[in-house]
């Protein structure tokens, strides 16, 4: 790949150009650091980040996605204080990529945007989602066991496929981020 990756205080920088590796749990080079980072970014450039990259990265609070990224399977699994998700548009999130973060209070998800299976499995703090539906596509059970998700508003559209048992789904219209 023709990624590069640096550590500076408590965030992680990945930029360059490329799809990132896929790894295994607990492999990928800055998992040494993971205990100290709180924050990632990923650059615009980057057109994948790897299967398993921040697995259980439990001291992550904030990560910031590009435009047309993909996130691969697994790839922030466990990562339990991950408080803020800032996604791009245009970005695909693989089966189970952001599953199990339990302290992920809201969401907004973008235009252009792919999202398969389990992506937000068991997001048990995730409360708000803010979804524009606009060639979105959306497989099943990406809040699955989100026991606390009371309110989604939708933008150009009137329902999250699959997500029937949300409280409060509110239609806002065809405008959006």
């Amino acid at each position: 790949d023709n990624l590069t990756w640096s550590v500076e205080g408590n965030v992680l920088k990945i930029s360059g150009t490329g799809a990132m590796y896929d790894y295994q749990p607990g492999t990928a080079p800055w998992y040494e650091y993971s205990a100290q980072i709180k924050n990632i970014k990923v650059g615009y450039g980057v057109t994948s980040i790897g299967s398993y990259a921040f697995y259980n990265c439990e001291s992550l609070k904030s990560v910031t996605i590009a435009d047309g990224v993909s996130v691969g399977y697994e790839a922030f699994y466990g990562c339990s204080g991950l408080t803020t998700l800032k996604l791009g548009k245009g970005v695909t999130i693989d089966d189970s990529a952001f599953e199990d973060c339990t302290s992920l209070k809201s969401l907004t998800i973008k235009t252009n945007t792919t999202i398969d299976y389990y992506a937000f499995r068991y997001c048990t703090g995730l409360e708000k989602v803010y979804l524009n539906v606009a060639g979105c596509s959306l497989y099943s059970d990406i809040f699955e066991g989100c026991t606390n998700l009371k309110k989604a508003v939708v933008y150009g559209g009137t329902t999250i496929p699959y997500c029937l048992d949300i409280p409060t789904l509110t239609s806002a219209g065809p405008s959006g981020s």
